[in-house]
């Protein structure tokens, strides 16, 4: 009975190795052009729905503490809001409205000032956040502007607060001002919108969808 051999194995050789290579990175090369700017709106999807849990979580915050509390864009890193939590019951920067017996001042006796809670920072540094008041809202920054610690850095006197009813504050007499924060990307061209209501109502529009205003000025609803 003869030897059976067995069976010869062959691999690929360098040249047909080289030659896949070649191709796949044609390929590619086709490709990331084409898929980038999907992945740029993507990444501005994810960063206003992360926008808008971070704006419910302040307002949350609000209620159950029963203090005000402010989010704001850091000017020096716009990809990062920051949340601070008033010392005192209100907002209100006339300290004759305080409540009795503090004079202005915080519940530790110190002068009102923001304590800070929390930062969230986007997974993407090329996501830019604005935070913009409606149209003719006076409300830059009140007097109580400074942190435990100074003006906090990266605030630029725009901030969006929380009563501890859940509403936002404004110094403007028109109590419907609404706040918008818009989330954009250098490779996109459309920008998001994430609408606080002056009642806490927070929703988040389409890609590029323009605001849709309501009864009136600063007022806007949300997307049916």
């Amino acid at each position: 009975m003869g030897l059976i051999s067995p069976p010869t194995r062959r691999g690929f050789s360098l040249l047909e190795t080289m030659v896949v290579v070649v191709i796949l990175g044609i390929m590619a090369s086709v490709a990331v052009p084409n898929l980038l700017p999907e992945v740029n709106k993507a990444s501005v999807n994810g960063a206003a729905d992360v926008v808008a849990a971070a704006v419910a979580r302040a307002r949350n915050e609000a209620m159950l503490s029963k203090r005000c509390v402010r989010v704001f864009v850091d000017s020096t890193q716009t990809h990062r809001l920051v949340m601070e939590r008033l010392n005192t019951f209100d907002c209100d920067d006339r300290p004759a409205t305080f409540p009795a017996g503090f004079g202005g001042r915080g519940l530790d006796g110190t002068p009102a000032v923001w304590s800070p809670i929390a930062t969230v920072t986007l997974d993407t540094p090329s996501v830019r956040l604005e935070l913009s008041e409606a149209p003719n809202d006076t409300a830059a920054c009140s007097a109580q502007n400074g942190g435990v610690a100074g003006t906090p850095a990266g605030f630029s006197c725009r901030h969006l607060i929380f009563r501890p009813n859940g509403r936002t504050w404004t110094q403007n007499p028109d109590r419907n001002d609404d706040a918008v924060i818009t989330v954009s990307h250098p490779g996109v061209p459309q920008v998001k919108r994430v609408l606080i209501n002056s009642n806490g109502l927070i929703c988040t529009y389409r890609l590029d969808a323009p605001l849709i205003v309501a009864t009136g000025p600063g007022d806007f609803a949300c997307p049916p």
